[in-house]
């Protein structure tokens, strides 16, 4: 059976800005996969690896605003810096979120940590967890996602099933 677990905790923006440095110091039980892969994609079509990071080089004209796809009546997100780590046996995902807000309220910013693997007790990604909550100073919470649908069947009466 694959388990996912979810947390996520606010940053603020200046927070954010030392992702970079995160991901440099995870310990090397973890190794990255996006930047590696990146970095050999840029090799092999004979550009710079910064070419693929979010932020460093100039967009072309034709990127797309997030807004565009967040429903008007929600605030939404947009990933703001993210980075997939595996110790071999699981997959944590790394990642952070800036507000998508229509209202120009500030907001705060969001690391989200998600940890897919075999063992919901898994000691690396206990380890991990410390590691990312000592790093940035914060205290990660379960996070569990809310659907609109759900609420709406809840208003309807229906309940969750009992396992």
């Amino acid at each position: 059976m694959i388990v996912l677990q979810m947390l996520a905790a606010d940053l603020s923006k200046e927070q954010t800005q030392a992702f970079d440095k995160l991901v440099e110091a995870v310990p090397k039980t973890f190794r990255p996969l996006i930047r590696p892969s990146l970095a050999l994609q840029a090799e092999i079509l004979g550009f710079q690896p910064e070419v693929f990071q979010r932020g460093k080089t100039r967009r072309p004209p034709f990127e797309y605003d997030p807004m565009d796809f967040t429903d008007p009546d929600e605030e939404g997100t947009t990933p703001e810096a993210g980075e997939i780590f595996t110790d071999g046996t699981s997959l944590v995902v790394v990642a952070t979120e800036r507000p998508a807000s229509r209202s120009g309220k500030e907001s705060k910013y969001t690391l989200r940590l998600y940890h897919i693997g075999k063992n919901i007790d898994c000691p690396q990604f206990v380890a991990l967890r410390s590691f990312v909550e000592s790093f940035f100073d914060i205290e990660l919470s379960k996070l569990y996602y809310r659907a609109r649908r759900f609420d709406d069947l809840k208003k309807e009466g229906l309940l969750r099933p009992r396992l």
